[in-house]
């Protein structure tokens, strides 16, 4: 049941990307209230070939717990694509990590200009949540949904995240400074979306908190991850650039404690990911496989 369920996996990830964009296609292509070059570049930022793991997140928690991938957690998958695209495009300027390259594409301030891409990066993430007020019916859904992506993803989340990151540049950084790091910029925008995913297929609250905590572990793993492929791999590969991490003094968990290590680290957060998931029994085999492919993944 289990390899059955890994075979599928490719094809699920690539079902629940393509429902998102399209969506996020449509919801932009209508809002003809956006400035034109503003628009061009929003679209630009939030149609950029991705992954879209915390869209698919958000589909195979809802489906869990409901049994099926319903609107709402369609639209909060879009919600959170576009926050993440918004925390890229920033992330990529000039004053921050100056990266020219993202997704194999020129990044949106060399494309747009610095400016534009700021402006931007404020449209996609006041977006992320229009969304959720506009397409949730459900007013109490739509409230626990904001709560949870704001939470995550705002001041005391991912954007202090970022801070920290950008205050370790070549500071040599501990275990407890990268984790801090890890777990804020990272961790908790798939601990959101496991979470949103949980509230729009109306799990319980302890299904909410479990799904929350697996984000946790399980996004821990992705970012150690992608700290031993930016070491490991080429531009072509990943499609982004890699190496600068290294270059620039980022806090990252090989800087901290060695190659060996960090293998070990990302071993032990999958394993918890899918302890966690334990309790659903095979319903939540696609989840785990997915937990095994943020461990395994080569880009």
């Amino acid at each position: 049941m289990k390899a059955n369920t890994e075979q599928q996996l490719p094809k699920q990830l690539e079902a629940a990307a393509k429902i998102v964009n399209r969506r996020i296609s449509e919801y932009l292509e209508n809002r003809d209230d956006i400035h034109p070059k503003l628009k061009e570049a929003v679209v630009y930022a939030a149609s950029s070939p991705g992954k879209r793991l915390r869209a698919a997140v958000i589909q195979m928690v809802c489906r869990l717990f409901s049994g099926s991938i319903n609107q709402d957690a369609i639209t909060a998958a879009c919600s959170v694509e576009m926050m993440h695209a918004y925390s890229l495009v920033h992330d990529d300027l000039p004053c921050m990590d100056d990266d020219q390259l993202r997704r194999g594409q020129p990044t949106v301030h060399v494309k747009f200009g610095e400016a534009s891409a700021v402006l931007a990066g404020d449209a996609l993430q006041s977006l992320a949540f229009e969304i959720l007020a506009k397409e949730i019916k459900d007013s109490e859904k739509a409230i626990k949904l904001i709560g949870i992506l704001s939470g995550f993803s705002g001041a005391g989340g991912m954007i202090s995240g970022q801070a920290a990151d950008m205050e370790a540049e070549n500071m040599h950084s501990g275990i407890e400074e990268v984790e801090y790091i890890h777990n804020h910029k990272t961790a908790m925008m798939f601990a959101a979306s496991a979470a949103m995913g949980a509230v729009c297929g109306d799990g319980k609250s302890e299904d909410i908190h479990n799904m929350m905590q697996w984000g946790i572990y399980a996004g821990l793993c992705f970012q150690v991850v992608d700290d031993l492929l930016d070491e490991s791999s080429t531009p072509e590969e990943l499609g982004k650039s890699t190496g600068k991490d290294l270059q620039q003094g980022k806090a990252t968990y090989p800087a901290a404690a060695g190659k060996e290590e960090s293998e070990k680290r990302a071993k032990a957060l999958a394993g918890k990911a899918a302890e966690i998931l334990e309790i659903y029994g095979q319903r939540a085999d696609n989840i785990k496989s997915l937990t095994q492919l943020l461990y395994d993944r080569k880009k």
